[in-house]
């Protein structure tokens, strides 16, 4: 009696559906060896993906070529390309590629190449096309020479190009249903007029540019990243719905934020930029990510942030990590030195009246900034009359420092009836140890 061949026995459609999840289209043709149920059910798959590593330019082609050719679906999905040949590599006809897919009514294209010799032109007939709902480019040239039609649009990505004069507000014009826009490594000194009424995020990372004017009236995620010398010129923006927003000039990456996140440069370029009505934003955020804030160096960086933010509810501090090889001690939070949050002209509303939850992440055995941090939260401690609940996370340590900062907290006297504190000690994997709340 033998035994029941289950491969076999499953259905077209799901194995279809397993082979999608493949990283290529290769190993979903190397499947039909399996059994007769898997033979050439790859020829009919919606999405097709196509690598050249470990490839030369004449295999690949070849491949892609042939692949294509056997191809019986009806409707792409989508459709990746990713490739990297060096300056030596004759071009591939990606032109009749792309149009291959887009007479499948390709809904997602995803262009990654890498050309050392030069940007891949796109083709003119590519700018349009009702089929399209997602475009990623790397490396490819946008000269748009004609009109832009993506009239069911949602989702485009940029990295890697020159664009001439006005490509955004030609491909924004032509596309109505865009809802995010992202982009990346962008060498070409134009200003940007990003007008769209259909736009809800918006991603300029590394965009050099001499001015950017953004007024989208739908507009709910905001992100602005870029080197210090990256960005000239003013930068205004109209936006009144604006939920969350990054900013950050000081560093090229950053990690995902509550509502809005500060680079620790942040404040004080802020005063250098035009930004609209970005003040009026500011005040009616609610929740607010630090990152890096330099308590000992630059303590008037977090005051300003804590004037901006009239109703702010949320305040989430991320120390930098430091880990100090010195004797374990805090000094006196009363020195001279140590006063800066020790005065009675420190006063803001949303300490006042909004501030309900902070966390400071990353407490360390740094005494110059340990007794900052800890002025600081003796300050909003003193001062926040609604502050629900405080949490402290402090580096791996040895357990006499550990101790010793709760002392100082039991210590501190607080102004809300309500607040709870808490103080945990973490560790880079995960948190390890939590006292009760006091």
């Amino acid at each position: 009696m033998s035994k029941e061949d289950r491969i076999s026995a499953l259905p077209d459609s799901l194995i279809q559906h397993i082979l999608c999840f493949l990283p290529s289209t290769k190993e979903a043709i190397r499947t039909s060896v399996l059994s007769k149920s898997f033979y050439n059910q790859w020829t009919r798959l919606p999405i097709l993906k196509f690598r050249s590593y470990r490839m030369s330019f004449k295999k690949f082609s070849k491949f892609m070529d042939n692949t294509l050719l056997l191809h019986d679906c009806s409707k792409i999905q989508k459709f990746h390309i990713n490739t990297y040949f060096s300056i030596l590599d004759p071009t591939p006809n990606l032109n009749a590629v792309i149009d291959f897919a887009i007479k499948k009514y390709v809904e997602e294209l995803i262009l990654e190449l890498s050309f050392t010799s030069s940007l891949y032109r796109l083709p003119e007939f590519l700018f349009d096309n009702a089929s399209l709902v997602k475009l990623h480019t790397h490396n490819c040239n946008f000269d748009v020479v004609s009109c832009v039609s993506w009239a069911h649009l949602k989702a485009l990505s940029i990295t890697d190009c020159i664009f001439p004069p006005d490509t955004i507000e030609n491909i924004l014009c032509g596309s109505p249903s865009l809802e995010s826009l992202e982009l990346t490594n962008i060498y070409e000194y134009h200003k940007y007029v990003i007008f769209s009424k259909s736009l809800k995020k918006l991603v300029l990372e590394n965009v050099s540019t001499t001015a950017v004017q953004i007024s989208c009236p739908n507009l709910e995620e905001w992100k602005l990243l870029s080197p210090l010398n990256a960005c000239y010129g003013s930068i205004s923006i109209n936006s009144p719905f604006l939920i969350h927003a990054t900013i950050d000039f000081e560093r090229y990456y950053t990690h995902p934020c509550l509502m809005l996140k500060f680079g620790s440069k942040l404040i004080q370029t802020l005063s250098n930029l035009h930004i609209g009505n970005l003040s009026s934003l500011l005040r009616k955020n609610k929740s607010l990510t630090l990152d890096n804030p330099n308590f000992e160096e630059h303590p008037d960086e977090i005051a300003s942030a804590l004037h901006s933010f009239h109703e702010l509810e949320k305040l989430v501090i991320k120390l930098p990590h430091y880990k100090s090889e010195r004797t374990t001690y805090l000094p006196n939070l009363n020195s001279p030195q140590k006063s800066y949050w020790n005065t009675e002209e420190r006063v803001f509303n949303c300490v006042v009246s909004h501030l309900k939850t902070v966390e400071i992440i990353g407490l360390s055995e740094s005494d110059d900034e340990c007794s900052l941090v800890l002025s600081f939260i003796r300050f909003l401690l003193e001062n926040a009359t609604v502050l629900e609940k405080l949490i402290v996370v402090i580096e791996d340590s040895r357990k006499d420092f550990f101790i010793k900062v709760f002392q100082k907290l039991s210590n501190f006297s607080r102004c809300s009836q309500h607040a709870l504190v808490e103080l945990l000690c973490s560790n880079q994997r995960r948190i390890s140890k939590l006292v009760q709340v006091f």
